[in-house]
């Protein structure tokens, strides 16, 4: 049942397989306060990103209440995540996978969460409330890239209708760390384009569009938060950050070994833990002003990838998201 008047929206940053369960913490503390029903609109990244779509693939393609989510939904994540190690799979599929041995990483990732995690969902299936951005960032233009229920697209290169669109692929864009995994590909005359008004039709160069790990952009997955309250239009009133990324280390060795991917992996960690921590401190002053949200943060260090989780690291993780979110008292 929802709470009258509460709308709340909520911002899922990105960090492999951590992100993942301390999100899934902090979902079931909202649970047990009966407020999943009052989440109108989530900004995912990454992470945030497959937590989300996990939520979605083990409740028949519906946003889950409350109870679905304590009682069956979060179990059936746990054994999803305990039963197959997903990023050892892309290694072992990306050398016999003949069929799609030619595939980029990106696509070979979306590939196997389709597989291992049955996340054959398409955008269209989707509920229209919550509204879900799923964040990636356009490496030709270097703006935000988004797939929603309303359209995808970033404001420089106009939007389409994702309707057809597989989960599992925008949530490999939105996952696809340089270095790592790498870019999906986007064939862009796959689409029918409109301005940002969907008012006029946008011609599509031929060729692909190359999308990134929305985290390079903003890991946070705020700048569609900022926008809301910007506008002065949102509707939502009540404000969730739960941040995921890597805890700043003191001193990284510098290693000659494979040191150029080393040094470039190093220097993006460096560009998004600034843009992250100038990102949450604009946000953390306008709640502290407006007392309409919470900012919660993992302060544990834990290796960003998609191996799968000891137990005692799920339940150590689960935990600390709970509790981080259950110190700020909210309702």
């Amino acid at each position: 049942m929802k709470k009258r008047g509460l709308k709340i929206g909520l911002a899922l940053s990105g960090g492999g397989m951590r992100a993942i369960i301390f999100h899934l913490g902090v979902l079931k503390y909202l649970a047990e306060k009966r407020l999943l029903e009052n989440i109108e609109y989530i900004s995912s990244v990454s992470g945030g990103s497959i937590c989300v779509a996990l939520m979605y693939t083990n409740n028949n393609m519906r946003w889950v209440s409350s109870e679905e989510y304590l009682t069956r939904v979060l179990p059936n994540i746990r054994r999803a995540l305990f039963r197959e190690d997903i990023e050892r799979k892309l290694i072992v599929r990306s050398i016999v996978d003949i069929p799609h041995i030619l595939d980029t990483k990106c696509k070979k990732l979306a590939n196997a969460m389709r597989v291992l995690w049955n996340m054959d969902g398409k955008i269209g299936e989707l509920p229209k409330i919550p509204k879900w951005d799923i964040n990636a960032v356009t490496y030709e233009t270097g703006k935000r890239f988004f797939f929603s229920q309303e359209r995808c697209g970033d404001e420089r290169l106009g939007y389409f209708s994702g309707e057809e669109m597989n989960i599992a692929e925008a949530v490999a864009a939105s996952a696809g760390f340089p270095v790592l995994i790498g870019m999906y590909e986007l064939k862009r005359d796959r689409f029918e384009w409109y301005d940002r008004y969907g008012e006029r039709r946008v011609e599509p160069s031929r060729g692909k569009l190359h999308l990134w790990d929305g985290g390079v952009y903003d890991n946070l997955g705020l700048e569609p938060i900022f926008q809301r309250i910007w506008s002065g239009e949102s509707e939502l009133n009540y404000y969730i950050v739960s941040d995921a990324g890597a805890v700043d280390k003191e001193f990284v060795e510098y290693r000659k070994i494979f040191g150029r991917v080393r040094a470039l992996k190093r220097l993006l960690d460096i560009s998004m833990e600034q843009v992250d921590s100038l990102n949450s401190r604009f946000y953390r002053e306008y709640i502290e002003r407006e007392k309409n949200g919470v900012y919660i943060r993992l302060e544990e260090s834990y290796p960003t990838n998609l191996k799968r989780p000891k137990e005692e690291e799920f339940d150590r993780l689960l935990k600390h998201g709970y509790e981080s979110i259950a110190l700020k008292k909210i309702f």
